[in-house]
């Protein structure tokens, strides 16, 4: 597949409200996803705050 069909496919995964927008919260919760949503796992407000932010 070509690199624009790849990152069309790859924005509507991780766009996951389906308003058209990569926003905070599809961020957030795509970060969710990847660590794990347990308590040992799951990051504070503030270090999900910096981690979008940078």
């Amino acid at each position: 597949a070509t690199p624009d069909i790849k990152s069309h496919y790859a924005f509507r995964i991780f766009d996951f409200d389906d308003d058209g927008t990569l926003n905070r919260e599809d961020l957030s919760q795509l970060v969710n996803c990847l660590t794990g949503e347990g308590e040992d796992t799951r990051l504070s407000a503030s270090e999900m705050k910096q981690l979008i932010d940078n």
